[in-house]
């Protein structure tokens, strides 16, 4: 079970998800949504929350591996408390797969991340927009959807 992070992570939800129906055709990714908060309108992190959770009347998590889908391993925060939401649901195994890993330190509660993390860039411990990540201070949802990295403008 794919679960994407909204919204950051649905141009690499959908690019990774079609990559692989394409490269086999017989196996057929299962992706499912949630949107968990950890930033406002600034670039200071808060305390993560669920503001939608992934519907459990059709998706089952219990027993299964859950690939949670992110645009960027920061801190390691978010990951965190995503993980242990799908342990206390009793999935067999929790991975992370981050389309970026930035170089930065991680926060103590990620050190108990439970399962393994897949990235496909390390990017520098600067904002990064694109692909997902957006810069308000340009305006609203600014950049989330360029099909590229890039390093946001400095205040």
């Amino acid at each position: 079970l794919f679960v994407a992070l909204l919204r950051g992570a649905l141009p690499f939800a959908t690019q990774l998800t079609t990559a692989i129906a394409e490269t086999n055709p017989d196996f057929h990714p299962e992706l499912d949504v949630m949107t968990v908060s950890t930033y406002g309108k600034g670039r200071e992190p808060k305390q993560p929350e669920v503001v939608m959770g992934i519907d459990e009347s059709k998706t089952s998590v219990a027993g299964r591996r859950v690939i949670v889908l992110d645009d960027m391993l920061d801190k390691g925060v978010t990951a965190a408390f995503v993980g242990d939401y799908f342990v206390e649901r009793q999935a067999s195994v929790v991975d992370l797969a981050v389309l970026t890993v930035k170089q930065t330190e991680r926060a103590a509660c990620f050190d108990d991340f439970p399962g393994e993390v897949i990235h496909c860039f390390e990017v520098p411990d600067v904002w990064v927009t694109g692909m997902g990540m957006d810069d308000n201070r340009i305006g609203h949802e600014a950049n989330r959807w360029m099909p590229y990295l890039a390093v946001a403008q400095e205040a």
